[in-house]
């Protein structure tokens, strides 16, 4: 269950807005009510496409930065991040299947009103539509997604994922202004991508495992033991910031997850003010535990005139960085730390910010 705990690494060291996302000019245009249709291909008969059970010897070799190092699985199209202190494989496809249609990238398509959902595994990687382009230090994996509409339209637009490991630290972002849409009809839209939701998913928990979210000043989901049921929570990035609302949107960017004696922290660099965070946690015979990321590329607002739709899609960069903790940085502590030195990293927090013996809570705008 859900455990509100006085996170106050999340609030003491992480307390940080960060707009770099916001002030993108957009118009809205007028359309009917939005129905979503679900996933646009059928499940795949052959269920391994979904998981990565390999151990790292399987995998081909990246690149090592510090203690971590990069794989890419040539049959499905996944990476994975190895943690050379735990020796701790973590994938971004969940290592045993249970149900549903995990996938390292989901992308929802608006057409006609109905929005489809195309997932890397079903609609791209078990078609031969994927490729990739390994590089010194890293690896690009191109999926091209095709599906039926209800009207016998066919939907096809291509998407590359980066990722990249340096400074021990992974990187995986898309550039949306390379997503090739032109093979799609006129007026149909990127609506949203899913990104790594499934990286380091798991069926089942082990003792003291837990997803770290960051609800008001940071709370806990303990996955140690399966739930009977289990709601899907949801948090947005930055969501409002009126006196009513602000409590229901996250101020910091960053989630986290412990398995065993290894644990990473994520942190959205780029399109976090069109990001929400999202966790899981597996339940008796299905599900997973799991959290990650969502980007909402066109943003849709319902009012009394009808139902609108930003005209002008994000045309940015989507980026998460992934830092593994290990050891006795394996808590909720060592993820703060983590996302703090990372802010410290890309410039968001200078040297400068980093935490005194002080009376008082810091607080940096930028």
């Amino acid at each position: 269950m859900l455990k509100a705990k006085a996170v106050l690494c999340f609030l003491v060291i992480l307390f940080v807005f960060c707009f770099s996302s916001c002030g993108e000019k957009s118009e809205a245009v007028e359309t009917g009510p939005i129905t979503y249709v679900g996933n646009i291909g059928e499940t795949a008969a052959n269920k391994s496409v979904y998981t990565q059970n390999k151990s790292y010897k399987e995998l081909r070799r990246i690149s090592r930065s510090d203690m971590a190092v990069l794989y890419f699985d040539e049959e499905n199209f996944s990476v994975s991040l190895y943690d050379y202190v735990e020796k701790k494989l973590w994938n971004s496809l969940p290592e045993t299947y249970t149900d549903g249609t995990p996938s390292v990238v989901s992308v929802d398509v608006l057409y006609k009103n109905e929005v489809y959902t195309f997932n890397s595994q079903t609609d791209s990687v078990i078609k031969n539509k994927a490729v990739c382009e390994i590089r010194d230090d890293s690896v690009v994996i191109t999926y091209t997604f095709e599906g039926t509409a209800k009207d016998g339209s066919l939907l096809s637009f291509s998407l590359p994922v980066y990722f990249v490991v340096t400074d021990g630290v992974m990187t995986a972002s898309i550039d949306c202004s390379a997503i090739d849409s032109s093979r799609l009809p006129s007026d149909t839209y990127i609506k949203a991508v899913h990104l790594l939701n499934y990286f380091g998913s798991s069926a089942k928990g082990e003792k003291g495992d837990y997803i770290l979210i960051p609800d008001g000043s940071g709370a806990v989901i303990d996955t140690e033991k399966p739930a009977e049921k289990f709601k899907k929570i949801t948090v947005p990035v930055y969501s409002s910031f009126s006196s009513e609302e602000a409590k229901d949107g996250a101020v910091v960017a960053a989630f986290g997850m412990k398995t065993g004696e290894s644990g990473f922290a994520c942190l959205i660099e780029n399109g976090e003010a069109q990001s929400s965070i999202s966790a899981e946690k597996a339940l008796v015979n299905s599900g997973y535990n799991k959290a990650g990321a969502s980007f909402e590329l066109i943003k849709t607002e319902e009012t009394e005139k009808g139902t609108f739709i930003t005209a002008v899609p994000y045309s940015g960069e989507i980026r998460a960085t992934y830092k593994l903790v290990s050891s006795d940085r394996a808590s909720y502590v060592g993820m703060a730390s983590a996302i703090r030195e990372t802010l410290i990293r890309n410039g968001t927090l200078g040297m400068a910010d980093s935490l005194e013996e002080s009376s008082s809570y810091p607080f940096v705008l930028s």
